[in-house]
């Protein structure tokens, strides 16, 4: 029998501020079924937009994608327009509906959350119930047991150690899976972190570099070379904000994280660093560094460095310039069976690529390739790790002739 245990609620910064919302518990009074009776907002989705937040007329350049995903009144866009609602009912930031790819669609996890509509950790009496009636990839608690765990699979449970309303304030529902790039160039992080999350095992993976102590929260990665203690669970008062994504706090520590593990790494190396010097390169507008751990995670991270750095397992780079890696990668993601627990996260050119779908690729950019199986056929979502909330429906071929290379890792825990 599932109850309810009850949470810390979590709220995410502002950048065009909602216009009704002074409220940062997870909230959604309208559902999709609200809007198939009003179509006022189908019909002038900025109007709606604007309504919601606080945009200047200037910003609307930045929102026809997905003016253009609401206007045709569909179950996309229906769900596009809960996301608008309970973004600007929960202090969640403006830019997760901005300069979105060609022909976007929601996220299925967010979508799954915008239906759930909690913000509260189911609680079971055993593991064994826990196992027959928990959802892959759900957080929960158990009787007597003080951490919260998750379903990592069907048949697997991983004990956390982290407590179920800590692990609230960590993960917001919803506002979990939201994730904006900043002023950063961790786009490499956001995109192993995002493909992460939109995954059972992955999640779990996630959750496992998290514990707790004497209300200290602890980032340790399984191949790194500290352990990076937040005080009070809390961001410390120095953090540049502007170079941390915009999302969950978790998120915001993991990055703050292997900015410390690189920057021990370069004193264990002997580098040196001058701040002074290198904010003086910097372009005007730029804003400046204040440490160099921050500096380093923009330069110094790359994909697979990372991806080892935490731990994942079965590590490829699919270089797509070459013929025979090309049919490596392809023979991965074409097994029916074979990508369940893998994350694919691939490196576009260094200009500017358009593919047959009319999606623009930044430049020296990372993107989340993930293949799902629609109707006995392999379809491909394509995410811009800028933003986790949206994707686009991509052709292998684009793939292939688009991107610079693929780096593939799989979600490997001990449970």
């Amino acid at each position: 029998m599932k109850i309810f245990f009850c949470s810390a609620s979590g709220m995410v910064g502002k950048m065009f501020k909602p216009r009704l919302s002074s409220n940062i518990s997870f909230s959604s009074q309208l559902q999709n079924d609200e809007f198939k009776k009003d179509k006022s907002c189908i019909d002038n989705p900025l109007g709606y937009i604007k309504d919601k937040f606080d945009f200047p007329n200037s910003m609307a350049k930045y929102l026809s994608s997905v003016c253009d995903a609401i206007s045709k009144d569909d179950d996309n866009s229906r769900s596009i327009l809960t996301l608008i609602d309970c973004a600007s009912k929960n202090n969640v930031e403006s830019d997760i509906i901005m300069d979105l790819l060609v022909n976007p669609k929601l996220n299925p996890n967010i979508e799954k959350a915008l239906k759930e509509n909690t913000d509260e950790v189911h609680f079971f009496e055993s593991k064994t119930e826990a196992l027959a009636e928990a959802e892959p990839g759900e957080v929960f608690a158990v009787k007597n047991n003080p951490y919260a765990l998750i379903k990592s699979s069907d048949d697997d449970i991983l004990q956390l150690k982290i407590t179920p309303s800590t692990y609230r304030k960590l993960f917001p529902q919803f506002q979990n899976m939201l994730v904006t790039q900043n002023f950063s160039s961790d786009c490499y992080i956001l995109g192993v972190l995002n493909a992460l999350m939109n995954f059972p095992s992955g999640k779990a993976k996630i959750l496992s570099m998290f514990s707790e102590s004497n209300n200290d929260v602890s980032v340790n990665f399984e191949n790194g070379i500290l352990s990076h203690k937040f005080e009070n669970g809390n961001l410390p008062k120095n953090a540049d904000m502007l170079r941390l994504a915009k999302g969950p706090l978790g998120i915001q520590m993991i990055e703050l994280a292997y900015s410390d593990e690189l920057l021990e790494q370069s004193i264990r190396n002997g580098d040196y660093y001058n701040l002074d010097s290198i904010n003086s390169r910097l372009p005007y507008y730029y804003p400046k560094y204040t440490n160099i751990g921050d500096y380093l995670r923009d330069k110094q991270g790359y994909v697979d460095r990372f991806m080892n750095t935490i731990g994942l397992g079965k590590l490829e780079k699919c270089d797509l310039y070459k013929s025979e890696l090309q049919d490596k990668f392809s023979d991965i993601v074409l097994s029916l069976d074979g990508f369940d627990n893998l994350i694919f996260i691939a490196a576009s050119d260094t200009k500017p690529v358009s593919l047959s779908n009319g999606v623009t690729l930044k430049a020296n950019h990372a993107y989340v390739i993930e293949p799902y199986i629609k109707n006995r056929a392999i379809k491909f979502r394509l995410y811009n790790s800028s933003n986790s909330a949206f994707y686009t429906d991509v052709y292998l071929a684009d793939i292939l002739n688009s991107f610079s290379r693929v780096y593939v890792g799989e979600a490997k825990i001990d449970s």
